[in-house]
């Protein structure tokens, strides 16, 4: 090892013939190769008394036993929490695996110890240069870092970070005075950029460090992620500390940070959200860490990354997953939860349906046991694009609303529930219209008796509601929609829209009971109405038509009756009301003429 290169000597007295002499800087020359284990010699010998270069250390070395003989080293294999709940002491400055390291571990803590700062970083870069050039144990280095360091004077964990945004912003970090633990960091991070296996054995080392320093997760969090934009390297180090829960170790070292430093936790939680998607969408617990000391401006400025794309919480799989998880926790924080999902999920009517469906159908909630939550429900809904299976859900949950109030009850008292459904449908009608409530309805009334239960599709609306015992006729949302309607009735252009919405249901059902009368085999065998959805007009054919082999008619389309009736009422036509009896007389003309010809 020879001078340092500032002239001091490196202490090795190369005229001392005694094996401890040689074995405290791993020196082993060949007259004590033979020496055996119980005299506490080397089984390797070294060529002409020198130590190899760092670099040539690549087989493994140690001392031979029966338990491994190969040598000692032991491997990078860390078992989850395997020095968890173990008192460190100075014997792990002794370790029979450190002895290529002589005196150093020893003398590194003696000086910090003593309070020599300037020795302690430079007995702590050639401790982390000789391990990563050598296969030196993982374990005992990382046990050695944990000792040195656990009783350091750490710095303000708010001037590191604010360093570290200068140097990003291309400022200098000149003045700040880093302490012993970033000092390791940084002398460790040469060697993740020197490939996969040494980045391998830094993540090895503090890993094994890890349950006995409380800060290193966050503070290699921070260095790793947001100073060096690393997350993998992050991961590597938690997948080894906490095998097969990198989600769970990254929520607990969040919330040391944030027990450290809210206003640093604050600044950098977006970016962790960013880099590490799969640990934290739709994660209970780091949400909850998120929120629970969260102020306004933080809320605001995630709602705007959320809102805008930048920012995922919650995904379009699982976010019922942190709702269900929220409904214990305290109101404030519920209301956060429920902010971030209205602004992510407002965009995605097919994900808030979904939930709707595992909120309301499958845990029942009401406002009565989580208010809480279905206040954010209905935030939610009022902004969300309406549709048919968003209301055919809303309307199963009032059913069974309606089903359990009214054991025992007066019927009209169960009319003045103020229920989710109606609550969003008012406000529909004030935010979408009729243009967008009149197709829905229509919609919903031909979901509710064009096809039968046994052949609907698996997901649909309808076969959720079967699978919670609730069946939804038309009568039901005629129902709703004039509960809804004397709800509103101070709301003249509410009023108005919900009136249009029973007359789309009316006609639908109108037109149901004239495909009935078309289909009896007791109908009388003369002409029949049978309105057409495609021209405007009123068609007649003939008995015949009912024929054994022929195909009955369908159903009109309630949007279609609503159009030919406003037309009719308002004249169309060049001859007004006479144009509409021409136009009737010669299509009937038409079709008898066609039954002649056949």
């Amino acid at each position: 090892m020879g001078d340092n290169d500032d002239g001091e000597s490196s202490g090795i007295d190369n005229s001392v013939g005694s094996p401890e002499a040689y074995t405290e800087y791993g020196i082993v020359p060949q007259e004590y190769a033979a020496i055996t284990v119980e005299e506490s010699e080397f089984t390797r010998p070294v060529a002409d008394g020198q130590l190899q270069d760092y670099d040539d250390l690549q087989e493994p070395l140690g001392f031979a036993s029966e338990e491994d003989p190969g040598g000692g080293v032991l491997g990078m294999e860390i078992e989850a929490d395997a020095s968890a709940g173990v008192t460190l002491d100075e014997s792990v400055l002794h370790n029979k695996d450190l002895w290529l390291f002589g005196q150093l571990p020893s003398q590194l803590y003696d000086d910090i110890t003593q309070g020599n700062t300037y020795g302690a970083e430079s007995k702590l870069n050639e401790l982390v240069e000789i391990y990563i050039q050598s296969n030196a144990s993982a374990e005992a280095v990382g046990d050695v870092l944990a000792f040195v360091l656990k009783d350091i004077v750490q710095q303000d964990i708010d001037e590191v970070h604010q360093a570290a945004r200068r140097a990003l912003s291309g400022g200098s970090d000149a003045k700040v005075e880093h302490d012993l633990a970033y000092r390791a960091f940084a002398s460790l991070w040469p060697g993740c950029e020197q490939g996969k296996s040494q980045s391998d054995r830094v993540a090895a080392v503090l890993a094994r460090a890890d349950p006995h320093l409380p800060w290193l997760g966050y503070r290699w969090l921070l260095f790793s992620t947001i100073e060096h934009q690393r997350p993998d390297l992050y991961k590597e180090v938690a997948s080894l500390a906490r095998p097969g829960d990198i989600g769970g170790k990254l929520a607990s070292d969040l919330g040391q940070l944030q027990d450290t430093s809210a206003m640093v936790f604050y600044d950098v939680i977006a970016e962790v959200f960013r880099a590490f998607p799969e640990e934290t969408v739709a994660n209970p617990a780091i949400i909850h860490t998120t929120i629970n000391m969260i102020d306004t401006s933080i809320t605001y400025s995630l709602c705007a990354s959320l809102a805008t794309g930048h920012l995922t919480l919650f995904g379009s799989n699982q976010p019922h997953r942190v709702v269900i998880e929220s409904l214990e926790w305290e109101s404030y924080e519920q209301s956060c939860v429920w902010r971030f999902l209205t602004s992510e999920l407002a965009r995605s009517p097919d994900t808030v349906t979904d939930l709707c469906n595992t909120l309301l159908l499958q845990h029942k909630l009401t406002h009565e046991t989580y208010p809480d939550a279905v206040d954010g429900l209905l935030q939610l809904l009022c902004v969300t694009a309406p549709s048919a299976n968003m209301l055919l859900i809303m309307l199963g949950s009032r059913q069974l609303c309606l089903d359990q109030k009214g054991q025992g009850d007066d019927p009209s008292d169960k009319r003045r529930i103020p229920d989710l459904a109606t609550l969003v449908l008012v406000s529909w009608c004030s935010t979408h219209g009729r243009k967008v409530l009149v197709p829905i309805v229509a919609e919903l009334a031909g979901m509710l008796d064009v096809m039968p239960l046994s052949s609907r599709s698996p997901t649909s609306s309808l076969d959720r509601l079967k699978q919670v015992g609730v069946v939804i006729s038309k009568d039901d949302v005629k129902d709703f929609i004039q509960h809804s309607r004397n709800a509103a009735a101070s709301i003249t252009s509410v009023a108005s829209i919900l009136d249009e919405l029973l007359e789309v249901l009316n006609q639908s059902q109108s037109g149901d009971a004239d495909s009935e009368d078309a289909r009896s085999p007791l109908a009388p065998n003369h002409a029949k109405l049978d309105p057409s959805p495609l021209g405007g007009d009123i068609a007649y054919k003939a008995g015949s038509v009912y024929a054994e082999d022929a195909t009955p008619p369908s159903s009109p389309s309630p949007v279609a009756i609503t159009r030919r009736r406003s037309t009719a009422s308002s004249g169309v036509g060049a001859s007004g009301s006479n144009g509409v009896s021409n136009s009737r007389s010669k299509r009937r003309r038409h079709i008898v003429e066609s039954d002649d010809s056949e």
